[in-house]
C-alpha cells in the first residue's frame, strides 16, 4: 500500500471530539487547536479502548492506533508513532475493528524459512514465456496461547505483487474474537520465531491481515491490513539455505511458539542477545556481545537439573557434609540464633560450579556439534580458553579495559553456536537433525 510511504490525514473520534491528525512516514502529528501561544495552552485527553485509538482517515478508511496507555494527552505539535496501526480494507462500510478472529502475516522473512521447490517448468508459445509451477508447502498445528486455543495454517500462495513468485504465510485462526491488542502479542511472538530462525534482528513481513467470519456468509472475511513499524530499512536477506527452516521444527513448532509467547523478562526461557542486528553486523563482535553470548550459556545452563560430572557429584557430597556439620552445630550447645542458620543455608542454596566450569562440561558434551566449527575456523577451546573468554566478560563488566584478540573472538563465535545447539536440543529436536544443520551453516 502507498500510504505506508505516503503522507495521509484523518481524525480521531473520542466521543464526540474529533482530533484532526496528519501522517507521515508512519508518525502521526495531531494538529493543535487554536494558533500561536494558545495552541501551546490547550491540553486535550484522549481515551483509548484497550490501548487504541479509533478514527478515520480523510478519505473514509477506519483506522486504529496503537497508543500503548488507556488515555494520551494531546498537546502543541504532539507525534505519536504507534509501532503498528490497522486500516480497513474498504471505506464504504463500518467494521467492528476493535476485535478479530484471525490474522495472517504473509511474506517477507518468512519467504526465507521455508524451501520453495519448483515442481515442473513449461513453456507458453503464445506468450513466449516459461510457466513454472511450485510444490506447495502446508503445515497445519494446533496451539494454545494461554487461555485462546487456535489453529495455526502454514502455506505458500502466489505473491500479490508477482504471480511467478511464492509468498509464505502464517495465519492464526482463533476459537473466538479477541480484542485487537492480542495482534501485537502475535506479531512479538512470530517476529520472535523469525529471529531464532535466521539469527538475525532485522525480520519482517510484507503484509499483516485481520479476519473475522462473516455473520451473512460464514466464511472468513479480510477486514484491516496491519501496518506496521520497523526501526531498520531492510529485512535480512539471509537465504534459506543458510536458515532453519519451518520444516526442520514442524513437530516442535507449536512448543516453541508457547515458549516465546510465555517468555517473561525476569524468567527468560531463552536468551539470544547477541543476535546480529542486521546481516553486515553477523560477524562483528563487540564486548556487549561477549557479555550477551556468557548470559546466554548461563540462561541454557539454568535448564539443566543433573550435570551428570564427577565435578557435579563432589559439589553435592560437599554440600551435604556441610549441612551435616552446620546442623550438629545448631544441636550444640554454642548455637547460634535460628536466622544465622536461615541465612548460612540460604547461602549455601547458591554455592555452585563457576559458570566457566559448566560452560566447558556443556562444550564437552556436544562436543560433535563443536568440532565441525573447529575445523571450519581453524582453531581449538578447551577449557582454557573459555575461562579466558569468562574471565574478559567479568573484567569489562567491571569497567577494566581490555583488549580484544582473535582467541576471545574465535571462542566467542563457537559459544554462540554452542548456545544454539543446546537450545535446540531443549526443544526436542534429534541431534541428527542438528547435526546437519551444524554442517550446513544453518545454526550460525
Amino acid at each position: 500500500m502507498g500510504i505506508r510511504k505516503d503522507s495521509f490525514t484523518g481524525f480521531i473520534i473520542d466521543g464526540k471530539q474529533k482530533y484532526p491528525f496528519y501522517a507521515a512516514k508512519q508518525i502521526f502529528h495531531f494538529i493543535p487547536e487554536g494558533f500561536g501561544i494558545f495552541a501551546n495552552a490547550i491540553k486535550r485527553e484522549i481515551h483509548c479502548e484497550d490501548q487504541f485509538m479509533y478514527g478515520y482517515t480523510t478519505d473514509g478508511f477506519q483506522i486504529a492506533l496503537y497508543a500503548g496507555t488507556d488515555k494520551k494527552e494531546i498537546t502543541a505539535n504532539y507525534s505519536l508513532q504507534p509501532g503498528i496501526f490497522f486500516l480497513s480494507r474498504a471505506n464504504c462500510h463500518h467494521y467492528d475493528m476493535t476485535t478479530f478472529e484471525a490474522v495472517e502475516f504473509r511474506g517477507g522473512t518468512l519467504n526465507n524459512l521455508y524451501e520453495n521447490k519448483v515442481e515442473s517448468t513449461s513453456f507458453d508459445e503464445k506468450r513466449s514465456v516459461f510457466i513454472r509451477e511450485y510444490k506447495q508447502f502446508i503445515q497445519n498445528h494446533h496451539l494454545e496461547l494461554g487461555d485462546n486455543k487456535c489453529n495455526l495454517n502454514v502455506f505458500s500462495i502466489p505473491s500479490k505483487s508477482n504471480p511467478q513468485i511464492m509468498d509464505l504465510c502464517l495465519r492464526f485462526e482463533f476459537d473466538n474474537e479477541l480484542p485487537l491488542i492480542y495482534v501485537k502479542r502475535i506479531f512479538h511472538d512470530i517476529s520472535e520465531l523469525c529471529r531464532l530462525l535466521t539469527n538475525r534482528e532485522n525480520v519482517g513481513f510484507d503484509s499483516i491481515e485481520l479476519y473475522k467470519i462473516d455473520d451473512k456468509t460464514q466464511k472468513w472475511l479480510g477486514f484491516a491490513e496491519g501496518i506496521a513499524y520497523y526501526p531498520y530499512d531492510l529485512f535480512t536477506q539471509k537465504a534459506f539455505q543458510k536458515n532453519v527452516l519451518l520444516e526442520h521444527i514442524e513437530k516442535q513448532l507449536p512448543n516453541i511458539i508457547g515458549l516465546i509467547d510465555e517468555d517473561k523478562v525476569r524468567k527468560p526461557k531463552y536468551n539470544f542477545d547477541f543476535m546480529p542486528e542486521s546481516d553486515e553486523d553477523a560477524y562483528v563482535i563487540s564486548n556487549d556481545k561477549i557479555k550477551n553470548v556468557c548470559s546466554s550459556l548461563e540462561c541454557e545452563m539454568s535448564f539443566i537439573k543433573d550435570w551428570n560430572s564427577e565435578k557435579d557429584s563432589s559439589l553435592r557430597v560437599l554440600l551435604e557434609d556441610v549441612k551435616k556439620v552446620i546442623n550438629n552445630h545448631r544441636k550444640s550447645e554454642i548455637r547460634l540464633d535460628d536466622k544465622t542458620y536461615e541465612n548460612i543455608f540460604s547461602s549455601m542454596s547458591h554455592w555452585d560450579m563457576p559458570s566457566a566450569v559448566k560452560m566447558g562440561i556443556l562444550y564437552e558434551k556436544h562436543r560433535t556439534f563443536m568440532e565441525y566449527y573447529e575445523k571450519k575456523w581453524h582453531m581449538q577451546c578447551g577449557a582454557e580458553h573459555i575461562n579466558a573468554l569468562v574471565k574478559y566478560r567479568n573484567d569489562v563488566t567491571h569497567g577494566r579495559y581490555r583488549n580484544l584478540d582473535s582467541d576471545i573472538v574465535g571462542t566467542a563465535f563457537i559459544l554462540m553456536a554452542l548456545s544454539y545447539c543446546c537450545f535446540w536440543e531443549r526443544m526436542g529436536l534429534d541431534s541428527n537433525i542438528i547435526t546437519e544443520l551444524v554442517k550446513q551453516g544453518r545454526i550460525l
